[in-house]
């Protein structure tokens, strides 16, 4: 079975990635003296892609502020190695959010 590799270094960040992670941090008291932001970006990308696969389309964290929310607690459990829980507490959540987006684009049904 192959592993993707996961990124190690930080590379150039989007300005959403750059803002994102600056609203993380602030809002989740994570300190500045943090060496390392790599973690927190991969958790960025990874709860971008788990998000957006339950919405079944591609999410405008600008507009769609629930998401936006649910993003930033994707972070911080997985962050603190919590994902299972994460799943558990928000998974209503993530059902709101799937059937918003299937009316949205489904309104005749």
């Amino acid at each position: 079975m192959a592993v993707d590799k996961i990124n190690t270094e930080v590379k150039e960040l989007s300005e959403f990635d750059k803002k994102l992670l600056e609203e993380i941090k602030i809002e989740h008291q994570i300190s500045s003296f943090r060496k390392d932001d790599t973690a927190l970006i991969n958790y960025i990308h990874e709860g971008i892609a788990d998000i957006d696969e339950n919405n079944g389309v591609v999410t405008d964290y600008d507009e769609d502020l629930i998401s936006r929310r649910l993003l930033k607690l994707y972070v911080l459990f997985a962050d603190n190695k919590q994902l299972a829980n994460f799943k558990v507490y928000y998974s209503n959540d993530y059902a709101e959010r799937q059937r918003f987006y299937f009316q949205k684009y489904n309104p005749n049904l």
